[in-house]
């Protein structure tokens, strides 16, 4: 069973922790955002990536915005556009 592992490896198991830390505040997220718009739900995706970067530049795809929010590609664009606009 994978309990003997846990208990031997402290490790292993602080990092496994983390994992499911992380896939319920993703879980979590996810289901607060059911009611927000596409222009509500990509700001704070990009405002992310932007911190994590050193510059202003941004390199994503409309395809892998479209996979992390769940929506259709079109609504990318849409909600990009809007975005624009705004700023």
């Amino acid at each position: 069973m994978l309990t003997d592992p846990l208990q031997a490896t402290t490790a292993l198991r602080r990092h496994l922790l983390y994992f499911v830390q992380a896939l319920a505040i993703q879980s979590a997220s996810s289901i607060a955002a059911a009611g927000q718009t596409i222009e509500q739900r990509i700001a704070p995706s990009l405002l992310m990536c932007l911190d994590r970067l050193d510059g202003n530049n941004i390199h994503l795809t409309h395809d892998s915005l479209r996979m992390t929010l769940r929506v259709r590609r079109a609504g990318i664009t849409s909600a990009l556009i809007a975005l624009e606009k705004r700023v």
